[in-house]
């Protein structure tokens, strides 16, 4: 389960982004995820939601976005809960569920720096050489 500084990645609107947990709870039973995940308190940071004009600004630095109560990806509601909330169309599920859902994310740490150096050089692709340039020149 996750823990206060990991990371794992939101989804919303069909937009991921990797967040960091501020939180994690499980006070809500009916909005756990199918094998008990908890909600998570998720900060991130997501440039596409500022306008350009702000983004093109002098100085800019990307504004933290924080969302709150965030379900698993594996979440679903109970019978039981959607008749007692008279939950019946999909607007309602997201509506009780909220903005996005939480996965877990894949670090992986180098364990050597010549492990670090095949991660990056697998990276970083070769420079393909430019068409308009004759060869041999």
């Amino acid at each position: 389960m996750p823990k206060v500084g990991d990371i794992v990645l939101y989804k919303s609107q069909d937009v991921i982004h990797a967040a960091i947990v501020l939180f994690a709870h499980s006070n809500e039973v009916d909005h756990l995820g199918k094998d008990g995940e908890p909600l998570l308190h998720l900060a991130f940071i997501a440039p596409e939601r500022e306008s350009e004009k702000v983004r093109s600004s002098t100085g800019y630095l990307p504004q933290i976005v924080t969302e709150f109560d965030v379900v698993h990806a594996s979440h679903e509601f109970s019978d039981k809960f959607k008749n007692d909330h008279s939950i019946i169309t999909p607007a309602h599920v997201a509506n009780h569920r909220g903005q996005g859902e939480w996965t877990a994310a894949v670090v992986l740490e180098p364990e050597t720096e010549e492990t670090l150096a095949e991660v990056e050089a697998a990276a970083i692709p070769a420079e393909e050489p430019h068409s308009d340039v004759p060869e041999g020149n």
